[in-house]
């Protein structure tokens, strides 16, 4: 598969001539880059693994129907006719759609009161995310600290796609203000449904001041795994997207 944030994000236009027309406005001819087509992809699942990091953790989730959404933030649009309006999270190195370790963290971090049972969340917040010792200010090395990786796809969907298109249609018009107004599709693209993500951390055992685990890597892992399986991750979650379903590892081809 060629590198898709630089088809994305550099070469998408190299087809397209834009010329100013006698009433000085742009005109534009010639054909978009196909990104869905050259998102065809079987993908080396070796790609995930961080050789050298003590304790590492690679879980793999299977994004479900109707995709995964990361990155619309990111305008990306001129103004060409069938062109997707909206950005993606891209690995800068080889080009694979990611969701971004603070992403991850974030989502593990805003839910962890809603699934986690005991009483000393707060405390354990302030460990597994901000890095302090359990129950204290003092803020632990970095070598001691659980650590959040980009997720990164390691198999592409059954029909050998890494991403798909897809558009959403929001009614009121463009600037909202009648909402009996036609709705103007915004395409954009995903990453698509049966692509396999591999969510990875460097996790530690959450000790007290005297050493004494109070709550495991195992506990951890566990936990973190019912947070992504309940809520997802990635934006429009609300709406269906970012659906995730654990698989074992040794489904990965």
């Amino acid at each position: 598969m060629k590198n898709l944030h630089k088809l994305f994000y550099k070469d998408y236009y190299n087809g397209v001539t834009f010329k100013l027309n006698g009433a000085n406005k742009v005109v534009t001819s010639g054909n978009l880059i196909d990104i869905v087509k050259e998102g065809k992809s079987n993908v080396n699942p070796q790609l995930y693994e961080l050789g050298g990091l003590d304790s590492l953790e690679s879980i793999i989730f299977e994004v479900q129907y109707p995709g995964l959404v990361t990155g619309v933030g990111i305008q990306h649009n001129v103004g060409v006719k069938e062109e997707f309006m909206l950005g993606m999270h891209f690995n800068y190195t080889y080009g694979h759609p990611i969701v971004y370790g603070s992403s991850v963290k974030g989502v593990l971090k805003y839910y962890f009161k809603e699934c986690y049972e005991g009483k000393d969340s707060d405390d354990l917040i302030n460990d597994i995310f901000e890095g302090k010792l359990y129950k204290t200010d003092t803020f632990k090395s970095i070598y001691d600290r659980d650590l959040f990786f980009d997720a990164i796809i390691c198999e592409a969907n059954a029909d050998n796609n890494v991403i798909d298109s897809d558009a959403i249609t929001p009614h009121g018009g463009p600037k909202h203000t009648n909402k009996f107004a036609e709705p103007t599709p915004i395409p954009f693209i995903k990453i698509a449904s049966g692509v396999k993500l591999a969510f990875r951390f460097r996790l530690v055992d959450t000790e007290d001041v005297n050493g004494k685990i109070v709550f495991s890597k195992d506990c951890k892992r566990k936990l973190f795994i019912k947070i992504l399986e309940t809520f997802g991750v990635g934006a429009k979650t609300n709406v269906g997207y970012g659906q995730l379903k654990k698989v074992s590892v040794n489904v990965i081809k």
